[in-house]
């Protein structure tokens, strides 16, 4: 199964008075540690796991750091909506089906009482579930008061892998060996990210700075990021204008018929080629021919 670290405590948020969220933890035999949580209230990246990561450990090691460390393979949180009465009843009710894995162990979350003053919402790192609208999440990377000398952007390569821990894992040691044997140390958050049932994406990111010659680096190490994915079967998740060619290029099954496809269906719909020109590595006949 898939395994992730001990989350922090998240909130639950009911309607009206809601019991703050939940959080299950437990240690199935078979799965493997890996990183410590990348939610917003995260501790700081271990030295001694960063340093473990790095040698390529075994299960053994990785089983041996979460015993010392008290990290439990994998952690879910709970939200609950409504009255204190029903959400109560929710948590006893999900303690008591999580209750049966050996080793579980759960941990009550905050309470929030609707509605929330100004005060009380501003102590909020993740106001999404609570439903109020917040850009906070895109602030990472920009200016603030901890960070007055931002970068001037960013570009983020997000490769999308099996659902598995056993893929998380090839994923790590895949792209870890390519930037050692690259001189390269792109950011990167320690656990995959999954947005829908079936797969996880990894998320590795390179600052835009004044320096050109950093750029062009950069630049040319995403590209090589694409192609060695594509090489162990992961297709990019979203991609930037400047690489969309580039991702592309590596689904060419057939002679690319994907490509071929996408191109006449392009050519019928727009003829003049006024629309999008090369969005998603589909380009117009006219400049089509120029590009080849």
């Amino acid at each position: 199964m898939a395994s992730i670290p001990k989350a922090s405590p998240a909130h639950c948020l009911p309607t009206r008075l809601c019991p703050a969220s939940s959080e299950a933890l437990a240690s199935p035999p078979n799965a493997v540690p890996l990183a410590p949580s990348a939610s917003f209230k995260a501790p700081p990246p271990s030295p001694e796991l960063a340093a473990l990561r790095a040698r390529n450990p075994s299960r053994e090691e990785y089983e041996a750091f979460a015993a010392n460390n008290n990290v439990p393979y994998w952690s879910v949180i709970l939200r609950f909506y409504g009255s204190p009465k029903v959400t109560a009843a929710h948590w006893e009710y999900a303690q008591e089906k999580f209750g049966t894995i050996a080793g579980a162990k759960f941990k009550d979350g905050d309470f929030y009482e609707f509605p929330l003053s100004d005060a009380a919402a501003n102590q909020i790192m993740d106001k999404a579930p609570l439903g109020i609208p917040s850009l906070e999440a895109f602030s990472m990377g920009g200016r603030t008061p901890t960070n007055p000398t931002p970068s001037n952007g960013h570009m983020w390569f997000s490769p999308i892998i099996p659902l598995s821990g056993e893929a998380v894992q090839e994923c790590e040691k895949v792209f870890r060996e390519a930037f050692k044997e690259w001189g390269v140390n792109p950011l990167g958050l320690p656990l995959p990210q999954l947005y829908h049932e079936r797969t996880f994406f990894q998320i590795y990111g390179f600052p835009i700075s004044h320096d050109a010659e950093t750029n062009r680096k950069n630049r040319e190490t995403f590209k090589r990021m694409i192609a060695l994915a594509a090489e162990h079967g992961w297709g990019e998740y979203r991609t930037a204008p400047a690489f969309m060619d580039a991702c592309a290029d590596t689904y060419s099954f057939n002679n690319h018929a994907l490509r071929r496809l996408q191109e006449k269906l392009k050519d019928a719909v727009d003829p003049n080629g006024i629309l999008s020109a090369g969005r998603y590595g589909i380009w117009p006949e006219h400049l089509r021919k120029t590009r080849s």
